[in-house]
Formats: structure tokens, sequence, C-alpha cells
């Protein structure tokens, strides 16, 4: 008998000596289920049967993994892959609970059925029993709202994700026509996708019937519904992931798919949920790779935002997804570097951006926007150490595909700069940047490229007057797919700002914001560049298509100022939603996000 059969078997018998404490969240438990198996008292299939407890039997769980209160995954379809994986290895008992969990409700001949308008998908749902969908019938058609609406939002993902920005589309022809979506009550989780034997590469997706109770977000419909909208893009992309690379991915399939929830349904911003709990964002110091599972997750979809923000557009992608069919095995970060090769980037500047993005994004959105406080992202002692006097010493080590940050706060200091002297690991692939803010949390006075020696050493003074500035921020990043963490020191100081001429070194190169933001009906656009150079400037809707062009001549290094009146080309205003600016000066490459609001 394994040690977690006779755990249970004492909960059950004893009732008393047992561990009592319980998880506050789905990521809780799933760190301690996995810390668990590398401590050797679970395995990893009984680990795996406890995952798909969580999520469809609560109940089942011992009473020291029980959540403390409704606490859903975002998504379980991670679990079917693996447990597609382990189920010829696994025990007869264990896969008849998870065949059992994945399989569509029973059907006690209640059970109805209606087709989206496109008919590519039968929603399969309930009007009584636990697994009742909400019964308001709007337009007395006999057909509640909600399934209706279930419909339309698995019309629109398809219609988006294949039509718009052509991802491959599951084979629907071969599966009669359609795919079958269920809408069940769901204990733990928001929903799944599961493959089908027949015909090959073809899923089914189930979510929950309602949507009341979880997390909330920003969508103009409520909570549950902005939660529907983002589950039938989330699991709509596992289906086209599918068809093409079986999910061969592990947990980079859900960085995918919560990446496209944004993309889908930007006013939704489910996905922010999920920013302040170690996302590169938040915790910069977690590999982008972090975890037991050695793969990305839910809140490391940032790193494909800033993959298709950097070039105006999803194509990158929809690339990689191709670039997949043919290169299964390869390991997922080794597929990023090859497209962002073929896009003309490299990992190490890519990851230098990243990190900056990074810290000027989580600064300015997560804090600023109350997700969590100042305190908790800058705890005293944390790696996200803020300085505040100066000089500053720091030494320490970073991890593959991760940062250190340091924030330098009591910097409004006219006439002086910050000095950077830095001194990393040889044969490392260091990064080292800097990031000006003018005010807390809103204005990006301009970020900085350090460049480093061969030794990966640098002295350099951020060319940036201090007066009026309300924190500096130092980003070093490692930009090393594996092995282990580099070590570095850095020191931080002021000096005057007649050390180092202003004219020897160039302004930073950069998108400093838009305001008002939202906007309606204009927007002025604020940019800096590096030196006099042939500049463009074009706004891009979120499938990649040009749609105006603001700039296109050269223009002095320094400060410029461009009003966007929310129209294209040809004078037509446009649609209320998301669009992406697109600064290019010589060969500097930057974007920013227009939020158009009517």
């Amino acid at each position: 008998m394994s040690r977690f059969m006779l755990a249970a078997l004492a909960t059950l018998l004893l009732g008393v000596g047992v561990a009592t404490a319980a998880v506050d969240s789905a990521a809780e438990f799933v760190s301690v289920v996995d810390q668990r198996v590398e401590r050797g008292e679970l395995t990893a299939d009984e680990a795996l049967l406890l995952k798909f407890q969580y999520c469809f039997d609560r109940a089942k769980l011992p009473a020291d993994l029980q959540p403390t209160s409704f606490a859903p995954m975002k998504c379980a379809t991670h679990l079917v892959a693996e447990y597609l994986e382990a189920r010829d290895r696994m025990p007869g008992h264990m896969t008849e609970a998870i065949e059992g969990y994945l399989a569509p409700p029973v059907d006690d001949g209640t059970r109805l059925e209606y087709f989206s308008d496109t008919g590519l998908f039968r929603i399969n749902y309930y009007t009584s029993g636990s697994n009742a969908v909400p019964l308001f019938d709007g337009n007395s058609n006999g057909v509640p709202d909600f399934v209706e609406n279930i419909a339309d939002y698995m019309d629109y993902s398809y219609t988006y994700e294949c039509e718009t920005l052509g991802f491959e589309s599951p084979p629907f022809a071969a599966a009669g026509g359609y795919m079958s979506v269920y809408l069940a009550d769901m204990d733990g989780v928001y929903g799944f996708t599961t493959p089908l034997s027949n015909p090959p590469g073809m899923t089914r997706i189930s979510m929950d019937n309602d949507f009341i109770g979880y997390a909330p977000n920003d969508d103009p419909d409520g909570n549950p519904l902005g939660a529907a909208k983002v589950t039938c893009a989330h699991e709509f992309k596992h289906s086209t992931q599918y068809i093409g690379s079986f999910w061969s991915e592990g947990g980079w399939v859900e960085v995918d798919a919560t990446w496209m929830e944004e993309m889908a349904y930007p006013e939704t911003n489910d996905y922010l949920n999920y920013l302040p709990f170690g996302s590169p964002m938040s915790d910069p110091d977690v590999p982008l790779d972090g975890g037991s599972t050695g793969t990305g997750s839910y809140e490391d979809c940032v790193w494909q935002h800033y993959m298709s923000d950097r070039f105006a557009s999803p194509q990158i992608i929809v690339d990689l997804w191709e670039y997949r069919k043919t290169n299964r095995s390869e390991p997922m970060m080794d597929s990023y570097e090859a497209l962002l090769g073929d896009y003309g980037l490299d990992l190490i500047s890519a990851w230098n951006e990243f990190t900056m993005w990074n810290y000027a994004c989580g600064y300015r959105h997560l804090v600023n926007e109350a997700y969590y406080h100042e305190a908790d992202r800058y705890p005293a002692g944390s790696e996200n150490n803020t300085v505040s006097s100066y000089p500053a010493s720091e030494s320490g080590v970073v991890q593959n595909i991760a940062a250190f940050t340091q924030r330098c706060r009591n910097v409004d200091s006219p006439g002086q700069r910050l000095r950077i002297t830095f001194d990393g690991a040889d044969n490392a692939r260091f990064t080292l940047a800097a990031v000006i803010n003018e005010s807390y949390g809103t204005n990006l006075g301009g970020y900085y490229t350090i460049p480093l020696d061969a030794d990966n050493n640098a002295v350099f003074d951020v060319p940036y007057d201090l007066g009026g500035v309300y924190s500096a921020g130092v980003v070093v990043g490692n930009a090393e797919k594996d092995g282990p963490g580099r070590s570095f020191t850095l020191d931080v100081d002021l000096v005057d700002a007649d050390v180092t001429p202003a004219s020897d070194i160039a302004p930073a190169f950069t998108i400093a914001g838009n305001y008002p933001n939202p906007f309606n009906p204009s927007t002025t656009i604020r940019f800096t560049l590096g030196g006099t150079a042939s500049t463009s400037l074009d706004v891009y809707d979120l499938s990649g298509r040009k749609v105006a062009t603001l700039v296109d001549h050269v223009l002095d290094a320094g400060m410029h100022n461009v009003v966007w009146d929310g129209q294209d080309d040809a004078g037509r205003t446009l649609a209320s939603g998301t669009y992406l600016a697109k600064l290019r000066s010589g060969d500097q490459v930057t974007t920013h996000k227009l939020v158009l609001a009517k």
C-alpha cells in the first residue's frame, strides 16, 4: 500500500493525529503536492489523481489539502495532457477515476442540445439538477440566454483564432461537422479540453455551467459572462494546439491559451488575476520555466504578449505553432528562440527587452491598479530590493531565464544621475538595463540598455537628470535557457550630471506612454529617440493589420509628441478596442498599447 493510500486510510480511521491545515489557493495546492512528490511522499501518479480530485471531487482530498474557499484552477487541460502520457502505466483504479472525471455528465434524459449559428458547435446543457444552467430566457425562444451566449462565444473564438489569425482549425468535417461543448457543474476548474480518438485530432470541450463565484474581471457584461468568454477562447485554443502538435509542450500550452484570452477578449482582463503570483512581472526572480514541471504556466502568458506586442502582430505566435508541428520534441524555449531568430531578434536582446518591459508594466499596472499593495511587491529583504540611500551594493544570483530587479527610491535629485557599476559571472548571457519613472505608477521617463563588456562588466551613468524623478529601476537578466544560476555584484550611486556630459550619451529610445489612455476621441503619444533617424509611428489592430500611419519622416533626437484621433488613414473612426502603436527609428523598434473606449 502506498504512502498516499496509508495517509488517506489514517484520516478515515483515526480522525486525529493528522495535519489539518488547508490550502488557500489552487497554486498553493499544486505547490504542496509537487513538494511531496519531490520528497518522495507521493508518487507522480498519486499526485496527478489528487490534482484531478481538486478539480472535480474535492470531498475525496485529505483534510490538509482541502481548499479553505472556492479557489478553482484556471484549466484542467494540462492535467489531461499529463494523464494521456501516464495512462498506460497507471493503476486501473486511478485511470477509472480520472476517466470518470473527464467523461461528459450522464444523460439522464434531460440533456438538451443547441447548435451555434455557424453550426460548428453543439452546446450540450441541462435545465435541472446540479448541472443546470441559468434559466433566464430574455428572447423567449426556449433556449436559456446563457447557452446562446456560450454558442456565440465559441463561434467568435473559432472565427478570430482560425479565420482572422490563421491558427489551424480542428477537423470539423471529419467529426460530423461540429465540436461538442458540455456545460456542467465544475467543482474546481473553469473548463478543460479532451482529445477524441475518432477522428484523430478532434477534441471536445467541457466548461462550467454558470461561472458564478469565479475571480472578478473587467468585462462589461459582468464577471460570469466575462469568465465564460475567456474560457471559450482559452479552451478552443487548446483545440487548435492539439491538431498540430498534440500538446507536446507541457505547461506552455497554458501560456499560449491564456495569451489568447487577452487577444480575443481584451476588455475582460481575467488573466490579470494570475499576474501577481509568480509571473515575470511580480516575481522576476522565478525562471520563466520555473516550477516542478519545468514549463510555463498561466501567469507566464506575458512572454507571448511581449512577442506579439514587440512585432505589432500575433503572426509570430501563429508561426510558432506551425513550427511546432514538425518540431514537437524540441524544448519549447528552443522553439521560441528559433522563431525570434526568424524575426531578426536574438534571445539575449529579447530577454533584455522583456525584463525591462516586465519591470515597467508590472510596476505601472499591477501596483497602480491595486492588484497588490506596494509593500507586498517590495517587502523588506526581498529580491525586489528597494534602495533608498546611496551608495548601495547588492550581490546575488540570477536563475536561468529570470531577472533580478532593484528599485531605487529617493532619487529626486536635480543635477545628478544614477551611476550603475556591474560585475557579472564570465561566460554568462547577462543583460543589464535601467528604467526611469518620473511619477508614481504612471509616467515612464525612459529605459536604457546598458552595454556589457566581454567579461560582463559595466560602469554606466544613466543619461537622465534625476530632478523630479520618482524612482529608477535596475534590471539584471539571465538569458541562459538552463543551467545553474549566475552570480553578480551591483553598485548604485548618484553622481553629478556634469561627470558624464549628456551629449556623450544618446537619450533613451522608448514610447513613454499616451495620455489619456483609455481615450476618446484622441490621445497624445509621447516618445523619445536616441538620435536623428528616419522614423515611423504606425498603429495596428490586434490582428496585425496596420490602420494608421502617424509619422513617416526623419526626426531629431529627443522627446516628441504625436496626437492620434482614433481614425484610420482613410479618415474613418475606428471601433473601440485595443491597438498597438509601433515606433521604428533606424534599427530600433518598440510598441505600446492604446485603448480606444467609446
